[in-house]
């Protein structure tokens, strides 16, 4: 039974297939083959004959069989997604309320291109990304799991680094300081923040990043916060896995108003994803 996403391996293996025996025109061999692949379905015996202009054996033929076999329906309406993020295979897809997935457009603040695929706009750390997502996540997660298994990837796969510090409301760093930390293992707590809200972007939520101040002395600082509900949750990595390296215990995880301001955590003046894209410095297409 289809319910209407196909694996990336399965559209890859189907279009090698047409791109073998591609042209103007497409036989029925040729279309069994792409059609088997794309629904990963395995080519049927071919040793008896079905048609009389099938060679058993020929290339396609044990393709054509299985096509024929109606084993393969459109499970109807219900069986396409539902308005809202996608994963298929770890890549992050949104399907709109007629069913089919946003291309070349945003939600919110997140990008889908041609293919329908998310993208941070940065095809370096999208890579790093999704390979991080694979190691840390799997299918049986939901998105909620999902976030809080890349918090604590990020949290205890880096080491941190002295950097340098941006001022309250500096903007347009969090994809460099994410490239950073996913590329060499090591940063401050700006790439600590700018390697989850890369993560949490890819899932789907709506995360920002914010430069402010922490702690009753203002030490300049990095963060996430993400608007869930209507709620406003703040996430902290670099500080959690701080106290914890002193073996303490801290749970900075989707820290509502009042842990965010019994914590420290000063207003800010922007975010990336607040300004418009052309001042942000986080340009993306459209």
């Amino acid at each position: 039974m289809w319910n209407g996403a196909f694996p990336t391996d399965a559209i890859e293996n189907a279009m090698t297939a047409i791109a073998m025996h591609g042209g103007e025109t497409v036989t029925r061999a040729e279309a069994a083959v792409f059609f088997d692949q794309l629904f990963s379905l395995p080519a049927a015996d071919t040793e008896t004959a079905f048609y009389p202009d099938v060679i058993p054996g020929e290339w396609g033929s044990g393709d054509i069989y299985t096509a024929a076999d109606g084993a393969a329906v459109w499970d109807g309406p219900e069986g396409r997604p539902a308005e809202g993020p996608v994963l298929i295979d770890s890549q992050l897809y949104y399907a709109g309320a007629d069913g089919y997935f946003l291309k070349n457009a945003y939600s919110g603040s997140l990008f889908f291109d041609s293919a329908g695929r998310y993208t941070s706009g940065n095809a370096e750390l999208d890579g790093y990304v999704l390979a991080a997502l694979r190691e840390a996540t799997d299918d049986s997660m939901t998105r909620d799991e999902m976030l809080r298994a890349m918090y604590l990837y990020v949290r205890d796969s880096f080491t941190y680094l002295r950097r340098h510090y941006y001022k309250t409301g500096d903007v347009g760093w969090a994809t460099q300081e994410a490239l950073t930390m996913y590329s060499t293992g090591r940063g401050n707590c700006y790439c600590y923040a700018s390697a989850f809200w890369a993560a949490a972007r890819a899932l789907g939520f709506d995360a920002k990043i914010v430069s402010g101040t922490y702690g009753e002395e203002e030490a300049p600082h990095g963060w996430v916060e993400i608007l869930r509900s209507g709620e406003r949750y703040t996430y902290d990595v670099e500080i959690e896995m701080a106290v914890r390296r002193d073996r303490g215990a801290s749970d900075l995880y989707e820290m509502d108003d009042s842990a965010r301001q019994r914590h420290g955590y000063q207003e800010f003046s922007a975010t990336d994803d607040m300004l418009p894209r052309s001042l942000a410095g986080e340009l993306l297409p459209g």
